[in-house]
């Protein structure tokens, strides 16, 4: 199943526990607001914090016990939004949608009356890691209801969940994308920044193309030995061999005039560019020559 899990905690920066709203409303007013014509006024800057619900209080109103020990005061209006980050089902309104026990995260800003006031709240059933945001860039390796494999060039394999708060970006190889992006899929490159924690990876933002965009390019120039499929196996200059995978969108000449993939055969030779990435040439331009 997949559990709820976050983007990076922002600093509640708040002084022991919260659960008195106007104390808690009152320290974030003082320390976030700014002089507009000679009067005070609250600078409205959003936070986001996560933890387990504790308590119901009413209909507007529930407790987070944050994962630093601290309780935080949730406060919501008719345009709170709820998001289920199982479902990523949305719905606006009250706490009424919140249940002890599960947990939140929750983004708000502080009013000086009433305390910390909820913009949006994503729900799950289980606990959100609070280890350190990192990057990790390879292949899609595989694909899953809510979660996917990644392998990096240093051959580690990460499993990552995407949640209700995963920004998706797609990289098209070629003209835009009209209308929605191509889903993300095995064989694509994708740079994933994710929160880690509780053996759990949770991704925060994933670009991603069927082009490895944003590794080192390099080429590469042999014989072909064997064709099967978008797979070539070159003999090369200095001895050996290298497996040359031919992108779907990649570029082909033969003898310097625009080919197809089965134009490609044994015997010809070729100039390849693109990257090496565990072992393979995954190849964005191939100038084949020969018979």
């Amino acid at each position: 199943m997949l559990a709820t899990r976050s983007l990076l905690r922002s600093a509640v920066g708040i002084a022991g526990a919260v659960s008195l709203l106007a104390a808690a409303g009152s320290t974030a007013f003082a320390s976030n607001q700014r002089h507009v014509h000679g009067i005070r006024v609250p600078v409205l800057t959003q936070q986001t914090s996560e933890g387990q619900v504790t308590s119901v209080l009413s209909s507007t109103e529930f407790l987070v016990q944050l994962s630093d020990g601290d309780a935080l005061a949730v406060n919501t209006t008719p345009h709170t939004v709820f998001i289920d980050d199982l479902t990523t089902a949305t719905q606006s309104g009250t706490s009424a949608a919140v249940a002890t026990g599960e947990y939140a995260q929750v983004t708000y800003h502080f009013d000086a009356n009433t305390g910390a006031i909820a913009s949006r709240v994503v729900l799950s059933t289980s606990p959100v890691p609070t280890g350190p945001i990192r990057d990790a860039r390879g292949m899609v390796t595989g694909v899953g209801s809510g979660s996917f494999t990644l392998e990096d060039a240093g051959g580690v394999t990460w499993v990552i969940d995407m949640t209700a708060l995963t920004r998706m970006h797609y990289v098209s190889p070629g003209e835009p994308v009209t209308g929605a992006a191509p889903a993300l899929a095995v064989g694509d490159f994708a740079d994933v920044r994710m929160r880690s924690g509780q053996g759990v990876n949770d991704a925060t933002a994933v670009t991603y193309s069927p082009s490895p965009f944003g590794m080192p390019a390099g080429q590469v120039q042999g014989r072909i030995a064997v064709v099967s499929g978008s797979t070539l196996t070159l003999s090369l200059p200095s001895g050996g061999s290298l497996t040359l995978v031919v992108l779907a969108n990649a570029t082909l000449t033969l003898n310097g005039q625009p080919a197809s993939l089965n134009q490609i055969a044994a015997g010809q030779t070729v100039r390849a560019r693109g990257v090496r990435f565990l072992g393979r040439f995954y190849a964005t331009l191939v100038a084949a020559a020969g018979t």
